[in-house]
């Protein structure tokens, strides 16, 4: 059971969520339920494409326990905070969120389901 502070929260969240989707034309989804088929290498190939085709692109690697997308593309450092709002790394021009910007390197990420969701909702929300 949600306190009150809590679903107030979830709704917030929700409306920044919808908020910043809001301000994306096109979105696409690469997803497999099994692992190794190669899906961070056709995001991070279709992302640069699409960037040297002039589009504006961002790259969410929603690959919580293995996030590969920032050694693909050489990103190194944290990410930022600046005005309560994730701040994308860049690699030529395209905005990259990974977790792998939000740990120590080599650190291990071992959660489940709920923090997993939890985590993707927060980013969702708070990039800029």
């Amino acid at each position: 059971m949600l306190t009150e502070e809590q679903r107030q929260q979830t709704i917030d969240q929700d409306e920044a969520i919808g908020n910043n989707l809001k301000n994306i034309r096109h979105r696409m989804i690469i997803l497999s339920g099994k692992g190794g088929v190669g899906k961070t290498t056709i995001s991070v190939n279709l992302a640069v494409l699409l960037q040297k085709r002039g589009y504006e692109t961002g790259l969410l690697d929603a690959d919580i326990t293995g996030p590969n997308v920032p050694k693909m593309l050489s990103l190194t450092g944290q990410l930022r905070m600046h005005d309560r709002k994730i701040e994308p790394l860049i690699s030529g021009n395209v905005r990259v969120v990974s977790i792998a910007n939000m740990i120590e390197e080599g650190q291990p990420v071992l959660w489940r389901g709920p923090l997993r969701s939890k985590l993707l909702h927060q980013i969702l929300a708070d990039v800029s």
